[in-house]
């Protein structure tokens, strides 16, 4: 059975893989605050991106994950947004 919806922070734990060498980590990532975000991307960037500020790459991670949301709702699936 596909789909109908899902969480907005689902997709930005996806889009994180595409810049970090580990994808935020899924169980925890809605728990973490500003300062433990910041922490994990500065301990996993990817080494493309290793000499971008830590809050560039979080505002590239989101807009991976708003750029496929957009998408996903094109294609008739609900994003639950926070």
């Amino acid at each position: 059975m596909k789909r109908k919806e899902i969480k907005i922070e689902e997709l930005v734990i996806h889009a994180s893989g595409d810049y970090l060498t580990d994808n935020f980590p899924e169980k925890e990532y809605t728990d973490m605050d500003e300062a433990q975000v910041d922490s994990f991307i500065e301990e996993h960037k990817a080494e493309s991106y290793e000499y971008y500020l830590t809050h560039e790459l979080f505002e590239m991670i989101e807009c991976s994950a708003e750029s496929l949301a957009r998408f996903m709702e094109s294609k008739g699936i609900k994003i639950i947004r926070n």
